[in-house]
Protein backbone atom coordinates (compact mmCIF):
# COMPACT_ATOMS: atom_id res chain seq x y z
CA UNK A 1 0.00 0.00 0.00
CA UNK A 2 1.31 3.40 -1.01
CA UNK A 3 0.87 6.23 1.47
CA UNK A 4 1.02 9.76 0.07
CA UNK A 5 0.99 12.65 2.53
CA UNK A 6 -0.61 15.88 1.27
CA UNK A 7 -1.42 18.96 3.28
CA UNK A 8 -0.31 22.34 4.51
CA UNK A 9 2.52 23.15 6.86
CA UNK A 10 4.51 26.20 7.91
CA UNK A 11 8.07 26.46 6.64
CA UNK A 12 10.61 29.24 6.18
CA UNK A 13 11.07 30.63 9.67
CA UNK A 14 12.48 34.16 9.35
CA UNK A 15 12.38 37.42 11.35
CA UNK A 16 12.78 35.33 14.46
CA UNK A 17 12.36 37.02 17.84
CA UNK A 18 13.52 34.23 20.21
CA UNK A 19 10.76 32.78 22.40
CA UNK A 20 8.28 35.40 21.17
CA UNK A 21 7.27 35.47 17.48
CA UNK A 22 8.55 34.70 14.02
CA UNK A 23 7.35 34.90 10.42
CA UNK A 24 6.71 31.71 8.46
CA UNK A 25 4.90 30.78 5.26
CA UNK A 26 2.15 28.18 4.96
CA UNK A 27 2.92 25.82 2.07
CA UNK A 28 1.00 23.13 0.28
CA UNK A 29 3.25 20.07 0.54
CA UNK A 30 3.47 16.58 -0.88
CA UNK A 31 5.36 14.15 1.35
CA UNK A 32 6.49 17.19 3.41
CA UNK A 33 8.24 18.74 0.39
CA UNK A 34 7.10 22.40 0.34
CA UNK A 35 5.74 23.15 -3.11
CA UNK A 36 3.28 26.05 -3.27
CA UNK A 37 3.40 29.03 -0.88
CA UNK A 38 -0.11 29.90 0.27
CA UNK A 39 0.16 32.55 2.98
CA UNK A 40 2.77 34.15 5.21
CA UNK A 41 1.97 34.44 8.90
CA UNK A 42 3.29 35.93 12.11
CA UNK A 43 3.49 32.95 14.48
CA UNK A 44 3.44 33.23 18.27
CA UNK A 45 6.05 31.00 19.91
CA UNK A 46 4.92 30.70 23.53
CA UNK A 47 2.12 31.13 26.04
CA UNK A 48 -1.52 30.22 25.67
CA UNK A 49 -1.54 31.25 21.99
CA UNK A 50 1.51 29.19 21.04
CA UNK A 51 1.69 28.17 17.39
CA UNK A 52 -1.19 30.46 16.40
CA UNK A 53 -0.63 32.38 13.19
CA UNK A 54 -1.81 35.81 12.14
CA UNK A 55 -2.04 36.19 8.37
CA UNK A 56 0.07 38.84 6.68
CA UNK A 57 -1.31 40.85 3.76
CA UNK A 58 1.38 39.60 1.36
CA UNK A 59 3.53 36.54 1.01
CA UNK A 60 7.01 37.16 2.44
CA UNK A 61 9.20 35.97 -0.41
CA UNK A 62 12.24 35.89 1.88
CA UNK A 63 10.46 33.15 3.84
CA UNK A 64 9.62 31.25 0.65
CA UNK A 65 13.20 31.45 -0.63
CA UNK A 66 14.58 30.43 2.77
CA UNK A 67 12.25 27.41 2.74
CA UNK A 68 13.45 26.23 -0.63
CA UNK A 69 17.11 26.99 0.22
CA UNK A 70 16.92 24.93 3.42
CA UNK A 71 15.14 22.12 1.58
CA UNK A 72 17.90 21.88 -1.02
CA UNK A 73 20.60 22.15 1.64
CA UNK A 74 19.04 19.15 3.42
CA UNK A 75 18.90 17.25 0.10
CA UNK A 76 22.57 18.13 -0.41
CA UNK A 77 23.46 16.76 3.05
CA UNK A 78 21.65 13.51 2.28
CA UNK A 79 23.36 13.27 -1.11
CA UNK A 80 26.80 13.94 0.37
CA UNK A 81 26.27 11.33 3.09
CA UNK A 82 25.15 8.84 0.44
CA UNK A 83 28.29 9.69 -1.55
CA UNK A 84 30.47 9.04 1.51
CA UNK A 85 28.75 5.69 2.05
CA UNK A 86 29.04 4.65 -1.59
CA UNK A 87 32.73 5.61 -1.67
CA UNK A 88 33.34 3.16 1.17
CA UNK A 89 31.41 0.37 -0.55
CA UNK A 90 33.21 0.93 -3.84
CA UNK A 91 29.99 1.50 -5.78
CA UNK A 92 30.32 2.41 -9.44
CA UNK A 93 28.07 5.43 -8.82
CA UNK A 94 30.93 7.44 -7.30
CA UNK A 95 33.95 5.84 -8.92
CA UNK A 96 34.85 9.21 -10.46
CA UNK A 97 35.70 10.32 -6.91
CA UNK A 98 37.29 7.32 -5.26
CA UNK A 99 39.28 6.11 -8.30
CA UNK A 100 41.72 9.07 -8.27
CA UNK A 101 41.53 9.72 -4.51
CA UNK A 102 40.96 6.35 -2.91
CA UNK A 103 37.97 5.16 -0.91
CA UNK A 104 38.83 6.87 2.37
CA UNK A 105 39.73 10.22 0.80
CA UNK A 106 36.52 10.18 -1.25
CA UNK A 107 34.46 9.45 1.86
CA UNK A 108 36.21 12.23 3.77
CA UNK A 109 35.56 14.63 0.88
CA UNK A 110 31.83 13.84 0.84
CA UNK A 111 31.64 13.99 4.65
CA UNK A 112 33.30 17.42 4.54
CA UNK A 113 30.73 18.62 2.02
CA UNK A 114 27.96 17.30 4.29
CA UNK A 115 29.46 19.13 7.29
CA UNK A 116 29.67 22.39 5.31
CA UNK A 117 26.04 22.06 4.24
CA UNK A 118 24.95 21.38 7.83
CA UNK A 119 26.84 24.51 8.90
CA UNK A 120 24.96 26.45 6.20
CA UNK A 121 21.62 25.17 7.53
CA UNK A 122 22.51 26.26 11.08
CA UNK A 123 23.70 29.64 9.80
CA UNK A 124 20.44 30.13 7.88
CA UNK A 125 18.56 30.12 11.19
CA UNK A 126 21.03 32.37 12.98
CA UNK A 127 21.12 34.91 10.16
CA UNK A 128 17.34 35.27 9.93
CA UNK A 129 16.76 36.77 13.37
CA UNK A 130 14.79 40.02 13.43
CA UNK A 131 16.61 43.26 14.13
CA UNK A 132 15.33 45.44 17.01
CA UNK A 133 13.05 47.54 14.81
CA UNK A 134 11.50 44.50 13.07
CA UNK A 135 11.10 42.72 16.42
CA UNK A 136 9.10 45.69 17.75
CA UNK A 137 6.92 45.71 14.61
CA UNK A 138 6.15 42.01 15.00
CA UNK A 139 5.39 42.31 18.72
CA UNK A 140 3.04 45.23 18.07
CA UNK A 141 1.30 43.33 15.27
CA UNK A 142 0.34 40.51 17.65
CA UNK A 143 -0.36 42.80 20.61
CA UNK A 144 2.72 41.98 22.69
CA UNK A 145 4.28 45.45 22.80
Amino acid sequence: MLLIVLGTKRYGRIDDVPNTVHVATMFFHVMFVPLIPLQSQIVIDGGQYADKGMALAKIRWASVLMTWLRFWLVMGVLGALAGAFFCQTGADVVDFVYEPLGKMAGSVLFAGVAAALIAAIVASYRLTRANAQRADELRRAVGMA
